[in-house]
């Protein structure tokens, strides 16, 4: 069996048709963890800036063979984010998200650690 990766990016847009909500403002829960489907094994090639996700309070990247956080700084009422079996291996710009309570890293290559100190809320 053949199987192809086809790299997909999180846009507003992306998130407007998986969720079927035009107004991002109201959505507080997003699980974008993708599965393999016939020989597609979808990967997740960047996240772009997610300005009108104000309300998120759980996001779910798992499985999506992911390799860099980026550009979910600025999530401020991010409550919940699970990373799990993805290819991170430098956790760095989660700094900002002072609301965060959980953090799933499970079955990454992490080689380095950074700007964890600040969660404070992080148990």
């Amino acid at each position: 069996k053949q199987w192809y990766q086809r790299r997909v990016r999180v846009t507003e847009g992306l998130i407007q048709r998986v969720t079927h909500q035009e107004n991002l403002w109201m959505i507080r829960k997003l699980d974008l963890t993708l599965t393999e489907k016939g020989n597609y094994v979808k990967k997740i090639q960047r996240i772009e800036r997610l300005d009108n996700l104000s309300q998120l309070e759980i996001l779910i990247l798992k499985n999506t063979i992911i390799e860099k956080i980026e550009t979910i700084g600025h999530l401020k009422t991010l409550k919940a984010l699970n990373l799990s079996h993805n290819r991170i291996s430098k956790i760095e710009n989660l700094a900002n998200l002072k609301n965060l309570e959980m953090l799933n890293l499970a079955d990454n290559n992490i080689t380095q650690l950074s700007g964890l100190s600040t969660l404070q809320k992080l148990r």
